[in-house]
Order: structure tokens, then C-alpha cells, then sequence
């Protein structure tokens, strides 16, 4: 019942799922057109179908005919067998070598005459009467007349059908008649063909093969819609009744001289070739790539060509270059173009991608209540660090937020500052024990210990120790996170386009053992504090602080409903940590690399933070830092050639229109902002590849679109929200002013120019 309605009396509300490649014409057949374009194409060429029309086109066949019957004189008189590929192939040359369905049907159906002499023999009986009533010329109506041959057929599509199952898809919500069940737009529908074939409610003993199943008396006393080998409804094949009427007429022609037995080197029971299914499949496969290719190109929306099966980030996948510069290829190429937005793929899913800076501050910040969420996966449930804040989705996001706001005020981070003191008289020591050594120093490993050990114990009241400790077991793990990360690329992209299935088979982004690490830390540190009565001003402390209730605002008073649990600390840690330890050194390590290179800027931003300094009796203090003008145009310019996040993603939670245009972004599509291509646009710096703090000044900053520097990203969801690196920002501050107690200068083992690595991820 639920079959005949989705197949015919329904089909306004379910159609047919093949696809259109529009890259290859020949694609576009009957079989894969969908809507208007089906039906229309279906007028037109019903009329080609009719009894009729085939009628004309029986002689073409017959004279094809005297072909086969030579070949197979040929094969009788030197004595040779038939083998069932043997068969195959001179029904595939001689029904034009291209008709696969009848060519299979036919060899089929002689390997079943073969192993069931007595239905052979009841239809050469059959065959050799009706022709003798058309003085031995097979003709049309001469073929019609062979009922028998009907259900030796019928027989054959039952045992094999063509096409092992079918499938529709629904154009808009459906009501199963009698059930309370909604088939909801979108939804693809499977008709097992092969399983209703050998259904024994249908078809007893249903491996037998048995042609009077299918004579009139049978045929009637069963459903209509257990036969369906070629569908059923307006959208079966158009050309069944060409395709019967071929393997009529072949069968008919083999069978009124020969007789057909079952070789020795035949091996039974017949099993499908995998290799075969394999190609079916891939075919398949292809297809749902193309059909899925062509999103932006229905909506009107300009986009760049994709490829199978990796879309456009093919390069980034394979590993031929860093994701980020993908990107920037892609912003690139859509700039030169003129567009202000357009479309791109990641694997299967399409994702939109902005140019235009005022479409850039739409979606991020005026418009955000459309873009909640970033575009990233979380599995709580298997892995609890995963459910951090820049993660998290919907209400979850805008709870967490609500109550870590309040944690990263500027009299929060005033709190810490003394912390960063106590971390900075180590890098003194082992900095002035470095150059002591007058070798040349590779300072991206001594910042990421310091920063290791700020963050330490800043977040955690933990002295890492990893100036004396190379291998501290928190760099250790933390190192393992960011190396095994940036080898996942393929897991990332298959969670990334099918977050349910990922969370079924229990995939995780974070390994097992380091997501064991630090929740052990984590849970250690807390219960050793709630234990001990033991307080202290850093992040962690904040923590446990909403975690029990106790958190307090500004003004002195409790902050209510900002508790959290255990996992939620853990993950706000997490993420915390990981801001910290990479982002920071990265940053830093960057920015002094430009003054390496640049030395008259490094000149200038030491004689500032001398000027200062002296202002505050040579101590460095949270409001010294602060007065530094110059060496916040230094980090913004560093974050802009060197943006820590490449790029940054929103994702659509509602039906969103772009201002005057007519296109709807739809709900659940993802938004890429391509930061590094903002931040090396020539329109907005020019000479980008050029270090200039200056275009940083407050005239320059004051005279650009407020959307072309947005390294952390931009608008509520900026990365890992902006408040927690604004902490970073103060540690990279410190750092410079530390450093600039000593002259930098490039060595001969520095590489210039430098490249990303194409695994790493930040």
C-alpha cells in the first residue's frame, strides 16, 4: 500500500532520486531530470514509446537478426559450447553493444532454460507454433503472441532484476495515509525491489524459478506492486518496452534453432562479480557528488569549479599545502573576480564563503542572531574537553557564555597580572643563561615553555617547570594534541559533514590519552583545593567559584545562577590552556621575528618601553603595559600578517536572506571568513607583505572598514570568545617588554622566506 502511493497515486509529493551533471550533457537524461524538467522531457517522448512506434522499429531488429544467427552457425559448426559470458557478449553486440539491461536479462534468462530443460523445451515448442502460423518469419505481432515467452521473462525479472531496488525523493512533507507519520521534505525512500522478488508471502519456494507464476490466473491473484523490476508509476523506465521487445526478439531468435545447456565450467550458484557492485556503487557515488555540486549553482550564487570527492580543499586534504592558504587561494581568486560572496565545497557540503567586508560584519555581528553557532564538532559524551565554549552550539553557547563573561573582566585579569610577574623573572634567567652561550636560539621553543608555564599557572596553580623539564608531562600531551590533530584531516571533514553519524561511531577529536591527562589534572586540582580550604587569583580559582556558587562580580556581589559542573570546568580549562600555550607563542614568536627583520622598528618599540618603564620606577606593572601604544601596533600588525586563526566559520541557524539579494542562505549551511585573505588584501594594506605597525595608528585603524582586522575572529562568537585572549594578548605584551632588554637579529638557520606547514594547525 505504502509502495503503490509513494510510486504512483503520490508522486506530487515524491520523485524520483537520480541527478543532473552538469558538466556532461549526455547526463541529463530522462532517468536523472528532476521536476519540470522531467515532466516535460516525459511528454515529449511518451509518444516515442507506443506499441506503434515499436511496431515501426521491429524490422530494424529482425534485420539484425541474420547477424546473430551467422555468429551462432559459427560457433556450432566448429563445435564449441557457449559459455555464459559468451552468450552475454553476442547479445551485448548484437542488441547495438549498448543495451546492458536486455543483454543481462537475456543471459539470465537462458542460464535458468539451461538448468530447467523442461521450461526450454515448453517455449521452443511455443516459438516453433506461433511462427508457423507467420510462414516462419518472426514478426511483430508473431512475438506478441508468445505468452509463454511473457512469463519466462516476468520469471527472469523476478529472479533478477535489473535493478536490485529504487528509490524517490520527497519534494515536500508527506502524511502516510493511516498512520500518524510525517515523510518530511528531503527525505530519500527505498523500494527494495530484490527483497519484494523473493518475498514467500508473494513467491513461494521464491529461489525456484518458475515461469506460471506469471500466467494470467496467478498473476491477478496477487499485488500489482509485486512485480516492479523496472519501478513502477510515471517514473519507471520510459524505455521498457524497447528493452522487452529486444530480448523478445533475441530470445526468439536463439531459441527456434538452439538449445541451450548448462557448461561444465559454469560455476553455480551464479554470484554477483563484487567488482561490479564496487563500480555501481562508485557510479553512484559520482553522481550524488555532481547532483550535490550543483547547490550554488541553483541559487544563483557565483562558485568555484569543485572536484571528487574532496570539493575545493583538495590541496589542504592531501597535504600539499596548510588549509589556511587554501583558503586564501580561494578569497584570491573569488577578489579577482569582482564577487562579493560565493560558494565553494567542503567534500559534499557547500559552504558559503564571504569577500565583501560589509557581508563579513552582517553575518558575524548585526545579523548574528542567524549565525549562533560556529561550525565545529563536539562529542560530549565521549570526549568532555571537546565541549568548550567556541564549540559549544545554541542555548548551551549562550548559558556557558553568560556565566564565563563575567570572569574576564579587566579587574579579573588585573587580579592575574602579579602571577605573569612571577613567571617572567624565570625567563630572564634562562634567556640571560642563553646568551651568555652567544649561540643562536630558537625562540619559538623557549616561548612555548613560557607560555607553558604562565598558563600553568595562571589557569591551574601549577608550576610546570618546563625551562628545567624539556619533556613536563603538560607539554608533553599538549604537544601530542597539536601534532595528532594536524593528521586528521580526513576524520574532521567526514565529522564536519556528518556530525550524527561521527557521534554514533564515537569519533573524537581529542586523543583518548590526552583527554585522560588533563581531566585527571583538572579534577586533581580541584578536589585539592576544595579539600584543602586552598584560594588562590587565577582562572582556575574563577571556576570553582561558579562551580560552588560563590562567584563574584565587580561590585563585591555574588553572580547567581553561574554554577558549573566538573566537565564544564574542565572543558573551559581545556581550552583555556590551548589558547594560551600555542596562540600566545605563536604570536610572540612571529612579531619578533618581524623586528629581527625590521630593526628600526625594533629600535622604536625598545625606546618606548624604556620611556615607559622609567614612568613607572622601572617596574612592570598591568596599567605600564597598557601605555605602550607602539607595541600594541606591533601585535596588531604581527596578528595581522600572522593571524593565529587563518580563518573562521559561523553556522546558519535560520533562513537568512543577504541584504538586496535575492538569495536565501538556508538554515544549516556553514560560512566561511577567510581572515588571512582579508588581512593580505592589497584594497585594505597595501604592500601587504610588507611589516607596518603604522597601519595601526589610530588614523589608519579609524580610516579602514572595521571588518578588515578580525584575527580572533569578530562579533560575540569571536575565537574561543575574545575574552580569554585578551589574557593572551596581555602575556604576549609582557613577553616583548621583557624582551626588550635584548637586541634580536635573524640567524643564518632562520628561513626566509618562511612557509606554513601544512599539517600544522595553528
Amino acid at each position: 500500500m505504502f509502495i503503490s502511493g509513494s510510486l504512483s497515486g503520490d508522486l506530487v509529493s515524491i520523485v524520483v532520486t537520480f541527478v543532473v551533471i552538469f558538466d556532461d550533457p549526455l547526463s541529463a537524461h530522462i532517468a536523472s531530470l528532476r521536476g519540470t524538467k522531467w515532466r516535460n522531457m516525459r511528454a515529449k517522448l511518451t509518444p516515442t514509446f507506443t506499441s506503434g512506434k515499436m511496431r515501426m522499429m521491429f524490422q530494424t531488429l529482425v534485420d539484425c537478426e541474420v547477424g546473430l544467427q551467422k555468429q551462432m552457425e559459427m560457433i556450432k559448426v566448429e563445435g564449441g559450447s557457449l559459455t555464459m559470458n559468451e552468450v552475454a557478449a553476442q547479445s551485448f553486440v548484437f542488441f547495438l553493444a549498448g543495451f546492458e539491461t536486455s543483454s543481462t536479462l537475456m543471459t539470465f534468462t537462458l542460464y535458468e532454460l539451461a538448468r530447467n530443460q523442461d521450461v526450454q523445451q515448453k517455449l521452443r515448442d511455443e516459438i516453433k507454433i506461433v511462427l508457423a502460423k507467420h510462414d516462419g518469419k518472426t514478426t511483430y505481432d508473431s512475438i506478441n503472441e508468445m505468452k509463454y515467452l511473457n512469463q519466462v521473462i516476468d520469471e527472469s525479472l523476478r529472479v533478477w532484476p535489473p535493478a536490485p531496488l529504487t528509490s524517490r525523493y520527497c519534494v515536500k512533507d508527506y502524511k502516510i495515509p493511516d498512520e500518524d507519520v510525517i515523510i518530511e521534505k528531503g527525505t530519500t525512500v527505498l523500494i527494495p525491489i530484490l527483497g519484494i522478488h523473493y518475498d514467500e508471502e508473494y513467491y513461494p519456494d521464491p529461489e525456484k524459478f518458475d515461469p506460471e507464476r506469471f500466467s494470467e490466473e496467478n498473476k491477478n491473484s496477487r499485488h500489482h506492486y509485486t512485480h516492479l523490476p523496472f519501478g513502477e508509476g510515471p517514473r519507471n523506465c520510459i524505455g521498457m518496452r524497447f528493452g522487452l521487445m529486444q530480448a523478445k526478439m533475441g530470445l526468439a531468435s536463439l531459441l527456434k534453432n538452439f538449445k541451450f545447456t548448462v557448461n561444465k565450467k559454469t560455476k553455480e550458484p551464479l554470484k554477483l562479480v563484487a567488482h561490479s557492485i564496487i563500480l555501481t556503487v562508485e557510479v553512484v557515488v559520482v553522481c550524488y557528488y555532481k547532483w550535490a555540486y550543483q547547490y550554488w549553482r541553483r541559487k544563483n550564487v557565483p562558485y568555484l569549479t569543485p572536484t571528487v570527492p574532496f570539493g575545493n580543499m583538495g590541496n589542504a586534504v592531501k597535504g600539499k599545502e596548510h588549509l589556511g592558504i587554501t583558503i586564501k587561494r580561494i578569497y584570491d581568486e573569488m577578489k579577482a573576480n569582482g564577487w562579493k560572496h560565493g560558494g565553494i565545497y567542503t567534500a559534499l557540503s557547500p559552504t558559503y564563503f564571504l569577500i565583501d567586508l560589509d557581508y563579513v560584519r552582517n553575518i558575524t555581528t548585526k545579523d548574528f542572531q542567524y549565525f549562533l553557532d560556529h561550525a565545529s564538532y563536539y562529542n560530549e559524551e565521549d570526549d568532555p574537553l571537546s565541549a568548550h565554549l567556541a564549540a559549544l552550539t545554541g542555548k548551551r553557547w549562550q548559558n556557558l557564555r553568560a556565566k564565563l563573561t563575567p570572569a574576564f573582566t579587566s579587574g579579573k585579569m588585573r587580579m592575574m597580572f602579579q602571577i605573569l610577574l612571577e613567571c617572567e623573572a624565570n625567563l630572564q634567567k634562562q634567556m640571560k643563561v642563553m646568551c651568555g652561550k652567544r649561540q643562536a636560539i630558537d625562540i619559538k621553543e623557549v616561548l612555548s615553555r613560557f607560555t607553558t608555564d604562565v598558563i600553568g599557572s595562571c589557569a591551574f596553580g601549577l608550576d610546570c617547570k618546563s625551562f628545567e623539564d624539556e619533556n613536563s608531562p603538560v607539554r608533553v600531551y599538549f604537544r601530542k594534541n597539536f601534532d595528532e590533530a594536524a593528521t586528521q584531516n580526513l576524520k574532521k571533514i567526514f565529522a564536519m559533514n556528518f556530525p550524527k553519524l561521527a557521534k554514533m561511531l564515537h569519533i573524537t577529536m581529542i586523543p583518548r590519552d590526552v583527554s585522560d591527562f588533563f581531566l585527571k589534572m583538572f579534577r586533581d586540582t580541584v578536589d585539592y583545593r576544595e579539600k584543602n580550604h586552598y584560594s588562590r587569583n587565577d582562572f582556575m580559582q574563577l571556576l570553582i567559584d561558579m562551580k560552588n556558587n560563590r562567584f563574584k562580580g565587580e561590585d563585591g556581589n555574588k553572580v547567581h545562577g553561574s554554577t558549573l559542573t566538573m566537565n564544564e570546568i574542565a572543558a573551559q580549562s581545556f581550552v583555556f590552556f590551548l589558547a594560551g600555550f600555542e596562540t600566545s607563542s605563536t604570536l610572540m614568536t612571529f612579531a619578533l621575528y618581524e623586528l629581527a627583520r625590521n630593526q628600526d622598528i625594533h629600535q622604536r618599540l625598545r625606546d618606548e618601553i624604556e620611556t615607559v618603564s622609567a614612568k613607572h620606577d622601572g617596574k612592570i606593572t598591568y596599567d605600564s603595559i597598557n601605555e605602550m601604544k607602539y607595541l600594541s601596533q606591533v601585535i596588531d600588525e604581527s596578528l595581522r600578517m600572522y593571524p593565529p586563526a587563518l580563518f573562521t566559520s559561523r553556522h546558519c541557524v535560520k533562513d537568512y536572506k543577504i541584504p538586496d539579494e535575492d538569495i536565501i542562505i538556508e538554515k544549516g549551511t556553514t560560512v566561511l571568513i577567510p581572515i588571512l585573505g582579508i588581512h593580505h588584501d592589497e584594497e585594505y594594506y597595501p604592500d601587504p607583505e610588507k611589516f607596518d605597525p603604522e597601519r595601526f595608528s589610530e588614523e589608519n585603524k579609524n580610516s579602514r572598514h572595521c571588518s578588515a582586522f578580525i584575527p580572533f575572529g569578530e562579533g560575540p562568537r569571536n575565537t574561543a570568545e575574545g575574552s580569554i585572549l585578551t589574557m593572551n594578548e596581555v602575556v604576549a605584551q609582557s613577553f616583548v617588554f621583557f624582551l626588550g632588554a635584548f637586541q634580536t637579529s635573524s640567524t643564518l638557520m632562520t628561513f626566509t622566506p618562511h612557509e606554513l606547514s601544512r599539517n600544522q594547525v595553528i
